[in-house]
């Protein structure tokens, strides 16, 4: 009897200690969880700074612009030339603090965009962060993969979170909806040097530019705050996601860029031929006024 009770006592021992191994294992895991979660809204949240201060900074720079317009005109008005090279000094370092503001926040955002991508499990997302990305500057195609890389990212963490449509998914569609309109304008107008007849439409389809960088600013928070609060859920929903290649993402970099040689060549060319092309002009047209002169010179004798 006592030898019985001996070997109740021992396995009870045996699965209190099984017991509490498991205990510790499992909180073990859920403090890696969080760190894991804190660190990973930690890094959302630098890159979203990154993103969104220097969108600030541009802002400030372009009501800077139009005061030193204003001083410029002021100077060159009251015959100040210290005061206006002064002025088109600071237009040109007004420039430069614009140019690389947006290089900055273009790249903050390309980071945050292939994070997001990141965080979407397997079976949710539709293609991989790096084809979200890269994808986006092939010239052309991009008109419809922004409708992918941000429209249907935003519509994969709407089913996660048990929405439907959210505000955040309809910023985002009429985001993509007026990027494709204005960045077909942007293909236009570089056309409409040698077809003339182009050049009004690309103008009206340029108007969607601004609409176009209103929602991009909100359709970003949106997707953000969406992301954040998708992060405080289990981390066992993306933390094991895989790593992709980033062959897509490459190919997609040097595509744009082989673009932008292309069309600024285009550019380039279409403006010397324009030039020649006057210049070839201006003789015959001040042959025609001096033909026409000689004829009404003789007409009045």
């Amino acid at each position: 009897m006592e030898e019985y009770n001996k070997n109740d006592n021992v396995e009870d021992v045996k699965e209190n200690i099984s017991a509490v191994e498991e205990f510790t294992d499992t909180e073990k895991e859920n403090e890696q969880d969080l760190l894991l979660k804190q660190g990973a809204v930690n890094s959302l949240e630098r890159m979203f700074k990154l993103w969104w201060i220097p969108l600030v900074v541009m802002v400030i720079s372009f009501i800077a612009i139009f005061f030193e317009i204003v001083l410029v005109v002021f100077a060159k008005h009251m015959s100040y030339p210290l005061l206006m090279i002064a002025g088109i000094g600071l237009l040109c370092l007004t420039g430069l603090i614009i140019a690389v503001s947006a290089g900055i926040s273009a790249i903050a955002w390309l980071v945050l965009l292939y994070r997001y991508w990141k965080f979407l499990p397997a079976g949710e997302a539709c293609t991989t962060p790096a084809k979200a990305v890269g994808y986006l500057f092939i010239p052309v195609f991009n008109l419809y993969w922004i409708f992918v890389s941000f429209w249907k990212m935003s519509r994969s963490y709407d089913k996660l979170m048990g929405r439907k449509n959210s505000c955040c998914t309809v910023i985002a569609c009429l985001y993509a909806v007026f990027f494709s309109i204005s960045t077909l304008g942007g293909y236009i107008s570089q056309f409409a040097v040698f077809f003339p007849e182009f050049a009004s439409f690309a103008r009206i389809v340029c108007f969607a530019t601004t609409p176009c960088v209103i929602l991009y600013i909100v359709a970003v928070c949106c997707l953000q705050n969406t992301v954040r609060k998708y992060l405080q859920g289990p981390a066992a929903n993306w933390k094991n996601n895989p790593d992709f290649s980033k062959f897509p993402l490459v190919a997609g970099l040097v595509c744009g860029l082989l673009f932008i040689v292309f069309m600024s060549f285009f550019s380039v060319t279409a403006a010397i031929t324009q030039t020649l092309y006057k210049q070839d002009t201006l003789p015959q047209k001040e042959g025609n006024a001096k033909v026409t002169q000689s004829h009404t010179h003789s007409h009045h004798k």
